[in-house]
């Protein structure tokens, strides 16, 4: 299983929590020698279970909240943004929660993204761009 890229595409890189799915179960018996791997096994196994149900069942995407919406202050709208607490599913099944109101500078953010890709001393052009906020693991 693959990660996903900024567009929720699958890429070839792929993250450990999805490249190794734990299938097996723990056999406890009485009298077994308890080992720090039989405690991360267990873990993995119910993670990669819960994992796999959001993925296979449910999909990827805004489960509920993280809605966008203007800056209450005017002078700020041209600069930030509000995004709204919420959940989300990313493409390997894991949840994402964003607990409280985050501001988010996307005229910094856009100023980075473009000097990442076209030279650190480079501005950016006058023309409109699509802008995409996203949110990962």
């Amino acid at each position: 299983m693959a990660d996903c890229n900024h567009n929720g595409n699958r890429s070839k890189e792929t993250c450990v929590e999805c490249s190794i799915p734990q299938m097996a179960r723990n056999n406890y018996f009485t009298g077994k020698l308890l080992v720090e791997r039989d405690f991360v096994d267990e873990q993995h196994y119910f993670m990669g279970k819960e994992r796999r149900h959001n993925q296979l069942l449910h999909g990827w995407g805004v489960v509920c909240g993280l809605k966008v919406k203007q800056h209450p202050n005017p002078a700020c709208r041209d600069q930030y943004v509000l995004i709204e607490p919420g959940t989300a599913i990313d493409c390997c099944g894991t949840e994402i929660r964003v607990g409280r109101e985050e501001y988010f500078d996307f005229r910094a953010a856009f100023l980075a993204a473009w000097q990442a890709q076209n030279g650190k001393d480079s501005q950016p052009d006058t023309n409109p761009h699509k802008f995409e906020i996203c949110v990962r693991y």
